[in-house]
Formats: structure tokens, C-alpha cells, sequence
């Protein structure tokens, strides 16, 4: 095969080609298949039939990723923090905890390179082809364009295959679509665009921007209806109270409210919510990781709030009941605000 041909058929509509022009292209034969020599040849030029695989970092890259972590900056700048202020022993203290959190990653992380790489060593596929009008059966890296695959039931497609003659062929394409089902395959190609490389441009305008207007403006009224309603909590604690420590504490719950509830007044949480009561069956994409976030923001505002260790650390103090309602009813109003919002500034 000739680098003109495979120059010819990349730039031609190979998608839709019909098998006579594909055999063509490739110079191929339908009942001999290729010869020897040939396939030497191709084999040669084209290499192996695999997706080569990136090499790895090294040990020290991959121990210092580790720390790539907002909560992992957060700890070491506490460290730091606490070590300025005298406080050595605080601050040795956090940061043995962040060391000893990247050793137990780097091992679990090295632990899982060496599974996954045994595994992808340990899975060989094989296909049956003809060469010299013989049937053999070799490697699926051996293959080559133009080669005749033979495929049998249960059999894992080895390459990217043009269908020559099937009989009640189904392939199970959900590692690549998500159905369930397998699809009925035939020989005859599904469509024939109406302009040239239409396959290769993407389903929306490439210079239509990701950020939309109207997304924009709900991002900053809603940003700026939060910040007014901190700033007002601390201000109104600070001049009620006296107690600069609760003001900030206060301010810091306001804000994680604020969030809390926005992503309770997404449009996708709340119709799977709907949905589940009406146990009806629903799309769930990223409810669980809402909710997942949720609780965890909870959980670290409780301990942000409740534990001396880190009333010390950040000059906080302890809630009681009346301040922790008077948290939840602050950050209520996010969710007509939001709602109010995408109503006026809707999805383009």
C-alpha cells in the first residue's frame, strides 16, 4: 500500500466509502487477503496495531503531586502560619500530617500503576485474518491495514473494522456509547454527508463561546447577592455582639450557607429529587456529587466551628443553637434568589 493511497483514503469520505472503493484504497484482496510480503511491508510502515502508552512519571513527580491538594494548601499554609507565630510545635504537627497523608497516597497510587499494569500485560487479543488465502490466527498488534479480519461470536473487535459481509451481526458498543443493548451492524454505510469532512466538525459553532452571557450575569448577581449578605452577618454580629471571633465565624458559615443552597436550587438536583419522590425514572449525571459536596461542606463547617484545635488556628469560635439557625435562615434566601435569576437570565 502505497503512502499516495493512504494519503487518498484519509482525505477522502472513508466513513461512507462502499467496501469495493475501501478494498481498493487499501489494495487489498476480498478472498486472498494480503501476502506475505506485503504484510512485512506493512508491517514495517505502519507498526504495531496498539495505542502506545504514556510513559509514567517519575517516583519524586509523583510523590509531589500528592500535595496537589486544596486541602493540603490549606494545611501547610496553617503550618506556615502557626510557625511564624512561634507556635513550632502546632505547626511540625500539621505538617507531619500532610507527609504522612502523601506516603499513604504515593503507596496506594503506586500500588494501583502496578495492578492496572500486570492487568493491561496479562490481556492478550487475538484475530483471525487471511493471508494467502489461508486462515491463521495471530495478535491484534500484528494486524494491518487491508488486512481480512474474520469475526465469530464472542470475539473482541481487534481495530477499526470496514464490514464486508455479515449474517445477524450485534456488537456490544457500550464501553463506547453507554447502551446496554447490543446494535444490529450491516455492511451499508449509515449516511452520506452533504458537505465535504462534515464528520470532523463538532455538533455546535467552534467560535461560539462556552460562557455565555446570561450565565455570566447569573454567576456575578448570584456571587454578589452572597457577599452582601457575609458582609452584612459580620457587620450586624460585630455591632450586636462585640465579638470580632463570632462576627468571622458567622460570616464563614454565611458564605458556605450561601453555597450549600445554590447547589440545592440547581435545576438537575432538584428534578431528580422530584423524580425520585415521584419514583419515576430520572437521568441522574451530577446529583450524587452535588450531594456528596453538600454533606461534606457540613461536615467540615461543624468541625471548622465546633473543634477548639480549630477555633485556635483560625480565630473562631463555638455556635450555639440560636447562631446555628440564624445560619440556615441567612443562606434560605439563595434559593428564590437563584431561582429568580434563571428565570430572568434564562440558558441561551
Amino acid at each position: 500500500m502505497t503512502a499516495t493511497a493512504t494519503k487518498q483514503l484519509l482525505e477522502s469520505q472513508w466513513h461512507y466509502l462502499s467496501v469495493e472503493k475501501v478494498t481498493r484504497h487499501l489494495e487489498s484482496d476480498l478472498e486472498l487477503g494480503l501476502t506475505a510480503n506485503e504484510a512485512v511491508q506493512r508491517q514495517q510502515h505502519f507498526g504495531a496495531n496498539e495505542i502506545k502508552s504514556k510513559p509514567g512519571k517519575s517516583p519524586w513527580l509523583r510523590f509531589i503531586g500528592q500535595f496537589n491538594q486544596p486541602l493540603l494548601y490549606i494545611l501547610l499554609i496553617a503550618g506556615a502560619i502557626k510557625a511564624l507565630l512561634g507556635s513550632w510545635a502546632n505547626a511540625w504537627v500539621i505538617w507531619g500530617v500532610t507527609v504522612i497523608n502523601a506516603i499513604i497516597g504515593y503507596v496506594q497510587e503506586a500500588k494501583a500503576e502496578s495492578a492496572i499494569a500486570a492487568l493491561a500485560s496479562s490481556v492478550t487479543t487475538e484475530a483471525n485474518i487471511i493471508r494467502n488465502g489461508q486462515k491463521v490466527r495471530i495478535s491484534s498488534t500484528e494486524l494491518i491495514p487491508g488486512d481480512i479480519v474474520l469475526l465469530a461470536s464472542g470475539d473482541i473487535v481487534p481495530g477499526d473494522l470496514r464490514l464486508i459481509k455479515v449474517r445477524n451481526l450485534q456488537v456490544n458498543e457500550s464501553a463506547l456509547t453507554g447502551e446496554s443493548i447490543a446494535v444490529e451492524k450491516d455492511t451499508q454505510p449509515p449516511f452520506e454527508p452533504k458537505s465535504k469532512r462534515e464528520m470532523e466538525y463538532p455538533p455546535r459553532n467552534p467560535k461560539e463561546p462556552l460562557l455565555s452571557g446570561n450565565l455570566l450575569k447569573r454567576i456575578l448577581i448570584i456571587s454578589a447577592f452572597n457577599w452582601i449578605v457575609i458582609f452584612g452577618v459580620f457587620k450586624w454580629v460585630q455591632q450586636s455582639t462585640g465579638n470580632i471571633d463570632l462576627a468571622r465565624t458567622m460570616a464563614i458559615q454565611s458564605l458556605v450557607a450561601g453555597r450549600i443552597f445554590y447547589l440545592l436550587s440547581i435545576s438537575q438536583l432538584s428534578n431528580d429529587f422530584i423524580g425520585k419522590l415521584q419514583r419515576k425514572a430520572v437521568n441522574i449525571d451530577t446529583a450524587p456529587a452535588i450531594v456528596i459536596g453538600i454533606i461534606g461542606a457540613v461536615i467540615l463547617q461543624v468541625l471548622f466551628s465546633q473543634l477548639s484545635f480549630m477555633n485556635n488556628l483560625f480565630y473562631t469560635t463555638t455556635l450555639n443553637l440560636n447562631q446555628w439557625f440564624i445560619y440556615l435562615v441567612v443562606g434560605l434566601p439563595m434559593i428564590p434568589t437563584s431561582a429568580l435569576v434563571n428565570r430572568l437570565y434564562p440558558h441561551n
